[in-house]
């Protein structure tokens, strides 16, 4: 059987959810400190990631649906590595190789307020299209 998967995060839906006040600068990954707009080259190397490392094996045990969607709530630190990472599906499978993907992402540049690095909780609405 083959099966096609495409993988979207809507990153503009992406929301920092922060005790306090707007940072000055918002966090980057990797390789796009030069680029003139950081969120989406955070977007793209994220769902690059996340595709490129996610086991799509675990997705044929999904029989009961084409789609299925996650809810992934981070912290990003202020080393710029993830925390409190929280995910949420149907299916515990995803939930763990999710996991086990974030775990290995590299660290990201943190969310500055003036100089100093500051925490950012985000959530991050994945949906995986399976077509079969």
């Amino acid at each position: 059987m083959r099966v096609a998967i495409f993988i979207f995060a809507f990153l503009y839906f992406m929301t920092p959810v922060m005790a306090q006040s707007r940072p000055d600068s918002m966090p980057v990954y990797p390789g796009c400190e030069t680029a003139k707009e950081k969120m989406p080259c955070l977007k793209e190397k994220l769902l690059d990631f996340i595709a490129g490392n996610f086991n799509q094996d675990i997705l044929f045990s999904i029989k009961d649906s084409s789609s299925v969607q996650m809810l992934i709530t981070f912290i990003i630190d202020t080393d710029g590595s993830l925390t409190e990472i929280h995910i949420n599906s149907p299916y515990d499978s995803l939930n763990t190789e999710m996991q086990r993907v974030l775990s290995k992402l590299p660290k990201i540049i943190p969310a500055k307020k003036g100089q100093t690095p500051v925490t950012m909780q985000y959530q991050l609405p994945v949906s995986f299209d399976i077509k079969k």
